[in-house]
């Protein structure tokens, strides 16, 4: 792609990178009188925990500063880190970053991570007033609505994961996983009053990733999964006569276990809104960050990150 120089756009040029267990992505905004909007975007997908699933910090930061340095050859005058649940449910690592990078790293709370997934997902559009939308990350999830209420859950594919076993979980395990997200859902108190035929979800990558797979489709096609649809592709990871895991764990190690446990919150998540059909959809936080609604003031403690608010 050809590197967009300054001047060819006019107002300033920001890169917004978000910070994850299991990627890294980058959105260059480019601010104008009629607001911000995207220029370019690039992902990185890879391990950033050790072999004894901890967070390798310096990994972290180089694969950050990498960030930076494609940042400054597209000419931003600006780079602005944010972490989600990482950084919320860790305490002092957003001051280990700052002080391996040089540079202010913001924490994005829960609440503001569910404005900016459904400004993702709505685009500030005029929608039912049943509409509900999800978005499912490594460490938690938010659920959002047309009249505007927002839930943020510790209950991520990361998270998840860690209470299984194995590749895949067999059935009693995977009851258990079960049990821990519909108690986590029912602690945050995700439900719907009103009757949600279809929600819009976002996050849901591998899911998404492994449909397109089994359908032939292009990547850029929304995918659309009905109840019966989930349960199919559960029995297809179940069954290892069919030869999936290898593969999927080649194109990436942890594949497998995101998939399994993304179909796990994706079902559960469903229940809970009493949805029967779910539209995964590419949502980039980063795109929707510069509202200012949806980013950290610097004002705000660092303690607050431990909270999912």
């Amino acid at each position: 792609m050809k590197l967009i120089k300054q001047g060819e756009q006019e107002g300033r040029r920001c890169a917004v990178v978000g910070l994850y267990t299991d990627r890294m992505a980058m959105s260059v905004m480019q601010r104008g009188e009629q607001g911000s909007f995207c220029l370019y975007r690039r992902q990185w997908e890879g391990e950033l925990l050790d072999q004894q699933g901890e967070l390798d910090v310096e990994r972290l930061a180089g694969v950050a500063d990498s960030f930076r340095r494609l940042a400054q050859k597209l000419c931003c005058e600006e780079v602005h880190f944010c972490g989600y649940g990482l950084l919320r449910y860790r305490q002092g690592l957003r001051e280990e970053l700052e002080q391996k990078l040089g540079c202010p790293v913001q924490v994005v709370s829960g609440l503001q991570q569910a404005r900016a997934a459904s400004l993702g997902l709505f685009g500030g559009q005029s929608v039912g007033r049943g509409a509900a939308g999800i978005y499912s990350g490594d460490l938690s999830t938010q659920f959002f609505g047309a009249v505007g209420w927002r839930q943020s859950v510790p209950l991520g594919w990361r998270a998840l994961w860690k209470q299984g076993e194995g590749l895949i979980p067999n059935r009693v395990q995977e009851e258990q996983l079960r049990r821990t997200a519909r108690e986590l859902l029912a602690r945050g108190g995700v439900h719907s009053d009103l009757p949600t035929p279809r929600i819009d979800a976002g996050g849901f990558d591998g899911v998404a990733r492994l449909a397109l797979l089994l359908c032939g489709a292009d990547q850029d096609t929304t995918v659309c999964l009905e109840s019966e649809n989930i349960r199919q592709l559960l029995f297809l990871l179940h069954n290892p006569s069919l030869n999936w895991l290898g593969p999927l764990q080649k194109a990436q190690p942890q594949l497998p276990q995101k998939i399994f446990c993304q179909l796990i919150i994706l079902q559960e998540a469903m229940r809970a809104l009493g949805a029967g059909q779910a539209a995964l959809r590419q949502v980039w936080l980063e795109d929707w960050l510069e509202k200012d609604d949806c980013r950290e003031k610097r004002g705000i403690p660092a303690g607050l990150a431990g909270a999912d608010l």
